[in-house]
């Protein structure tokens, strides 16, 4: 059975990691390299149930309760901000020491690899120099940063943005109408991850709410920071996105003077009472709000990100 095969949008790696099963080509270790929240832990994770599972009749019952003795997951501990080299010194190395349990494999999943230490990245590559029969490692990253000698090690498998039509399919599943599953698709901007958060917002309420920060922003002092934090704050991706696509929205119509083109063409009315707009400061709004989201998994204090991002938002609205 092909239990990759409900996954979405990302054939190409089901594809080479499917051909590897069937011809029993499992290499000892894989980097699934790509954006954010395109599903690469949920494609690692289904793949180790696949090797897991041809040789454990029970692996089901485990993974239900993330608990399988065959899998481990190392990620960044709370309130760290790297992959220590102890997880992969201590706890890493002996566990890959046994033998497997119940299947034919042992298989790593290391979450966030980008961030692993210096320190715990050369432990990581002696792993990878002389690794167990048994053993699959598989990293994940969101940035091409590793040590060359580690990505030379490792089979890559790349990841893209998913693209709009199977978000459609998604939203569609999730009981919206066309139109409501196109825009969400659209806003999602190839992430699955921030597709789950929009359809859980049935009623489109923070969109409103994140257009409010919008105008406050555009005119208000410095109170006006800290009453958008606090509603960011509420659902700190998803708003974060949402104003991302304002300021995109705001910046084509800048520069077309019409609403083709617009994710959400109610966005035209914010533009046409925001006095001032610069279409280059827009473009570097969006640019820079990208770039800071992604510090919300990175443990970092979340109320003073929420903050900054306020600040990069009036910046590129005044």
């Amino acid at each position: 059975m092909d239990y990759l095969a409900p996954l979405w949008g990302q054939e190409q790696a089901r594809e080479i990691l499917n051909r590897g099963i069937k011809e029993d080509r499992i290499s000892h270790a894989y980097l699934f390299l790509g954006p954010e929240g395109v599903g690469k832990f949920t494609v690692a994770r289904a793949f180790a149930y696949q090797l897991i599972a041809a040789a454990d009749p029970r692996a089901k019952l485990y993974f239900q309760e993330n608990m399988h003795p065959d899998l481990l997951i190392l990620e960044k501990p709370a309130g760290k901000k790297m992959v220590a080299k102890e997880q992969i010194s201590k706890e890493l190395k002996p566990w890959l020491a046994i033998k497997p349990y119940r299947a034919r494999k042992k298989i790593a999943i290391i979450r966030d690899s980008h961030h692993m230490s210096a320190a715990a990245a050369n432990a990581l590559l002696k792993m990878l120099e002389e690794p167990p029969s048994y053993a699959v490692i598989i990293l994940i990253a969101d940035q091409d940063q590793l040590l060359k000698t580690i990505i030379s090690r490792c089979q890559p498998i790349r990841f893209h943005l998913i693209a709009d039509r199977f978000l459609e399919e998604y939203f569609s599943g999730q009981g919206f109408d066309p139109q409501q599953a196109r825009r969400r698709a659209q806003i999602a901007q190839g992430s699955m991850a921030t597709a789950v958060l929009l359809a859980a917002e049935e009623d489109e309420s923070l969109w409103s709410e994140v257009q409010d920060i919008v105008k406050a922003l555009a005119g208000g002092g410095e109170i006006e920071i800290f009453r958008s934090a606090d509603i960011i704050e509420k659902h700190p991706l998803l708003a974060v996105n949402l104003l991302a696509t304002i300021l995109r929205d705001l910046q084509i119509y800048m520069h077309t003077g019409s609403s083709e083109g617009m994710i959400i063409t109610d966005n035209v009315e914010l533009a046409k009472i925001l006095p001032g707009l610069d279409e280059a400061k827009l473009s570097q709004g969006v640019t820079t709000l990208n770039h800071w989201k992604k510090h919300y998994r990175d443990n970092t204090n979340s109320l003073l990100l929420s903050i900054k991002i306020s600040y990069i938002i009036k910046d590129a609205l005044q």
